[in-house]
């Protein structure tokens, strides 16, 4: 069987958060990078995962590739491990058992403009940790920088 990576699986999901609340930006990000996110990368299912910030000033350096994802702030990506079918079942159960247990605070104050899975053409993951982007970064130096 050959191993299950980002280049070997046949679904991704992407999703395109935009927290309504300004507020509440902290209590986003503290859910998705203490919560969500660690417990779904615990799954085998998932082969990767990770999410992206597009902070105020990133927004206004650039324009949207649809108008449908105006004001999306975030962008979270998940890899599915073969039989994908499996796999996205898990991770939806999952999903559902946060919901009963009352661990998606975000759902009240959250839009998502489009969630889908996706067929990838090819996948690339860099080895080890991954740089950020020198205009946009996530974590605690969040923000744009300038050339």
């Amino acid at each position: 069987m050959i191993p299950s990576t980002p280049e070997t699986a046949t679904r991704a999901f992407f999703s395109f958060p935009k927290v309504t609340d300004a507020s509440r930006h902290r209590d986003y990000n503290a859910w998705h990078q203490l919560d969500h996110r660690p417990e779904n990368l615990a799954l085998p299912a998932v082969v990767h995962g990770d999410r992206w910030v597009r902070t105020p000033e990133c927004e206004q350096l650039g324009s949207y590739p649809d108008a449908a994802l105006a004001g999306s702030q975030y962008m979270a990506m998940y890899w599915f491990a073969e039989p994908a079918a499996d796999s996205i079942a898990e991770w939806k159960d999952l999903g559902d058992r946060a919901i009963h247990q009352g661990r998606r605070p975000e759902l009240a104050w959250t839009e998502r403009p489009m969630t889908r899975m996706f067929r990838p053409v090819q996948g690339y993951v860099a080895p080890g940790p991954s740089s950020p982007s020198p205009l946009c970064r996530s974590g605690p130096t969040a923000g744009c920088t300038s050339r």
